[in-house]
């Protein structure tokens, strides 16, 4: 396929600028932008004239939106986030704190999360991390805020944004957070948590981060978690006490009380599985792989977590490039399914 440059000219203001003003070191978030790579820009009486492998230009959204769940149509924009968004988690009153890896946001130096309010607005709220520090979770529980990234894991203060007093003594930084009542969930590759065995899989007391004796596996990686009705629906690789075959890459569901496995427990073949949600007693998986519990499915799954059985809805996904895309993100409630990739 020849792949066409396409040039195309943006008005940068309807008055002429004088030639003696300083420019401005700040950038503008209301100027129009391309799709795809821009490889050429010109400026000439007040217009700038771009050339590149991109198919359209519009006004950047920048990166937050909230959306129509029904038409897709943007209801309102949250801000102008210049970097990648990981992870955003609602702050119980409108607002939502959002971590990734950000350069700029409402054009003020931020870096690692941010509190974006729910008029729009970026609250004052600063725990002073870097540019190049990146949140990879985060789970909200009162006042206080877990959270996982490039520097490990911490707790912060919501209200003041200064670190709060935590040592849980994991011995592999963990990657998840979730909570649930007074619980925190946290997952990810470690093998000891306060110098007991805990095998990717533990749980503390949201209130005072105390660990809980809660061990439900003991050898893992889980890369997601996610908690419903008491129960913890978990993907990675990782033993369960009644299949303890090592390494198994797998979804699977553990009784939060009892840590005793649930009804849930399937293979994952040909990648791995990025992210669950869950929606009643159906589990969604997103990832890279291509097979479920023997059963053919592309990037995309639903699981029945009582029977066990693989759903047949498989939607057939597709990118802009013609490949099959990962699915990097899931949410789900009773009637839609919403995916990132």
């Amino acid at each position: 396929m020849k792949r066409v440059a396409l040039t195309i000219t943006i008005a940068l203001c309807t008055a002429p600028v004088a030639q003696a003003q300083v420019a401005s070191q700040t950038p503008r978030d209301d100027l129009w932008a391309p799709n795809k790579d821009v490889v050429a820009a010109r400026e000439h009486n007040g217009k700038i004239y771009l050339t590149g492998a991109f198919t359209k230009i519009g006004k950047p959204i920048g990166g937050f939106v909230v959306t129509d769940p029904i038409s897709g149509s943007t209801v309102q924009r949250l801000g102008s986030i210049e970097g990648e968004i990981e992870i955003i988690e609602p702050d119980g009153t409108g607002g939502w704190w959002v971590g990734g890896i950000f350069r700029l946001v409402h054009g003020e130096q931020r870096g690692g999360i941010v509190h974006i309010l729910n008029d729009g607005s970026l609250s004052a709220w600063n725990p002073g991390f870097g540019n190049s520090t990146s949140v990879l979770d985060i789970a909200a529980y009162g006042n206080t805020l877990y959270v996982s990234g490039s520097f490990g894991f911490m707790k912060l203060d919501a209200l003041t944004a200064q670190q709060l007093a935590w040592t849980p003594n994991i011995n592999v930084n963990p990657k998840v957070f979730e909570v649930f009542d007074d619980i925190l969930i946290v997952a990810g590759a470690f093998s000891t948590v306060g110098g007991e065995p805990r095998g990717g899989l533990v749980a503390f007391s949201a209130k005072t981060g105390a660990l809980l004796p809660w061990n439900p596996i003991t050898n893992g990686d889980v890369k997601s978690a996610r908690v419903q009705d008491g129960m913890v629906y978990i993907a990675g690789r990782f033993d369960l006490p009644n299949n303890p075959v090592a390494s198994l890459a797998r979804i699977a569901s553990i009784d939060l009380v009892t840590g005793e496995p649930g009804g849930l427990d399937v293979t994952v073949n040909g990648g791995r599985v990025e992210m669950l949600a869950v929606s009643g007693s159906t589990v969604y998986a997103g990832g890279s792989f291509t097979e479920i519990g023997g059963v053919a499915r592309t990037r995309i799954v639903a699981i029945d977590a009582v029977t066990n059985v693989v759903s047949n809805w498989a939607p057939v996904l597709t990118s802009s490039s013609g490949g099959v895309p990962r699915v990097q993100g899931i949410s789900a409630d009773s009637h839609r399914v919403y995916l990132v990739g």
